[in-house]
Parts: structure tokens; sequence; C-alpha cells
């Protein structure tokens, strides 16, 4: 019974990122391409954009291919720039024109095309609606590393 609650909650994170993702459409944003909810027996399908390496497994084979106890080199500086700005207008338009919060930034989630040609951002997973007033729509759940500020704020509200 308990694995058959815990899929159904997953079935349902599924569904609301289906939902949202159909709603997007912005260059630095995984595309959406359809989404098939499952029967009984069979899990629901979300299929997206073929996506790059994400900047996280990136920075891990960095990390592995150097030897013990040696810092490998770092990203250079336009490499950093390019990250920040495509995921910055990302973020841009999802809370400006979406009223969107993403909920789970972090290099895992962002997703790297060619040599560092694209960023784009994914996993919308826990992502919620801004309301006018600032808060933001349902429960936040995420990486609690990772809590932007304004789920902070909107959790301390209540």
């Amino acid at each position: 019974m308990r694995a058959q609650k815990k899929r159904t909650l997953i079935e349902e994170r599924i569904c609301l990122e289906a939902e949202l993702l159909r709603q997007l459409e912005h260059p630095n944003i995984i595309g959406f391409r359809g989404f098939a909810k499952g029967g009984d027996e069979n899990a629901s399908i979300l299929a997206m954009e073929l996506g790059g390496k994400s900047l996280g497994d990136i920075i891990m084979a960095r990390i592995e291919a150097e030897e013990d106890f040696v810092v490998p080199e770092p990203f250079q500086a336009k490499v950093i720039q390019k990250v920040a700005y495509d995921v910055g207008k990302a973020l841009e338009y999802l809370h400006e024109k979406k009223k969107i919060l993403h909920g789970d930034v972090k290099s895992a989630n962002v997703l790297i095309f060619g040599n560092f040609d694209m960023a784009k951002l994914c996993d919308f997973g826990v992502a919620r609606k801004i309301k006018d007033n600032g808060e933001i729509e349902g429960v936040y759940a995420a990486t609690q590393l990772w809590t932007p500020m304004e789920a902070l704020k909107s959790q301390k509200r209540k």
C-alpha cells in the first residue's frame, strides 16, 4: 500500500511538471515534447528535448580526471559568464513573464549543449506558481540546500 501511495505522489508530480513545461517556451529552458499518462501498470511518460550533459556531471568529471590532491583548472571566465547569462535569462523569463519559481536551481539541473554553446534549465518537478503578493502556491519541497529565498520568505509568513 505504501508503494502505491508513493507512486501516486510521483505520478501527480510528473503530471504537474508536464502541465507547467507545456506552457514554457524559451531558448534556455528544456523543451517540452509530449506527455502520456500511464494506466495502472504503466508509468506516465514525460518527453522532453534531447539534452546535453548536466553541469554537475561536467564538474564531477573534471574533478575525477585530475590526480589526487590536485585542484582542477578553473573554467574559463567566458564559459562561466555564458552559463550564468543563459541561466539568468531562463530565470528572468520564469519569474517575470510566467510568474513561476523553479525551486531547485543547481548544477545538476543545468544542461550544457555543445562546447558550452548554450545552457538550459531543466527539472521543473518542484516548480511553483508565484502569486501576485509574492508568495508561492502550494507546499515547497525540494533540495534543502538549494531552497530559494522566495520559498523561505513564503514559508516564514505561514
